[in-house]
């Protein structure tokens, strides 16, 4: 059996609020509160926690073909989060380009997906993709991806990234929304009993 990844430094107190979150979780016993959720509080919401979940993952180190929490590359770790609620992404970020529906920059919001360039510049295609995780503001937007440094939160601002940019697109469908179930009060200290991690099987995120 191999052992679990070893994750260093800042991003260990965010492994071990997974494992916090698949502990509850399997416990079943968390029923959140009667609340009075409305269609425009759910739409607000399901963005909202994939882009919680996505941070939750900062941290965790590149891995070429990598899609579980040994290692990610760029659409691995778009195609985790997003199978998180039952949408299931093409497996590479040229492929996911061409599914979702385009948006212009000003549309974008969180939980968008962002396409760019590969590291060559020059070529125009898609080579890469991350993760919304701001609403678009000034010309710029913040978003986590899986780099060659590991899974971090970048800004379209940054001139490596700008020169690169293709464009955005969407997958979250106002039928993922509708299904998606709101964070139980409290913050992230009580992020349990998302619909993302009820039904996942351990070896999904760590396979023998």
């Amino acid at each position: 059996m191999e052992s679990l990844p070893t994750i260093r430094g800042s991003a260990f107190p965010k492994y071990l609020s997974i494992l916090a979150v698949l502990f509850i979780s399997s416990a079943g016993n968390f029923k959140a509160p009667p609340s009075a959720t409305t269609p425009d509080t759910v739409a607000h919401m399901a963005p909202d926690s994939i882009v919680q979940l996505a941070s939750q993952l900062e941290g965790v180190r590149y891995r070429y073909g990598g899609t579980d929490l040994k290692g990610f590359d760029c659409s691995g770790f778009t195609s985790f989060v997003y199978k998180m609620y039952d949408i299931v992404l093409p497996r590479s970020s040229r492929e996911q380009y061409r599914q979702c529906r385009k948006i212009c920059d000003e549309q974008i919001r969180k939980a968008d997906l962002l396409f760019f360039k590969g590291r060559n510049a020059a070529v125009e295609t898609v080579g890469h993709v991350g993760i919304a995780i701001s609403n678009w503001r000034d010309g710029n937007v913040l978003f986590i991806h899986a780099s060659r440094h590991g899974v971090k939160v970048d800004s379209l601002g940054n001139p490596y990234y700008k020169r690169r940019f293709i464009g955005a697109g969407r997958t979250l469908s106002s039928l993922d929304i509708q299904k998606a179930k709101p964070l139980p009060p409290g913050g992230s200290g009580e992020m349990v009993k998302w619909r993302v991690w009820e039904n996942l099987p351990t070896e999904r995120l760590y396979p023998q």
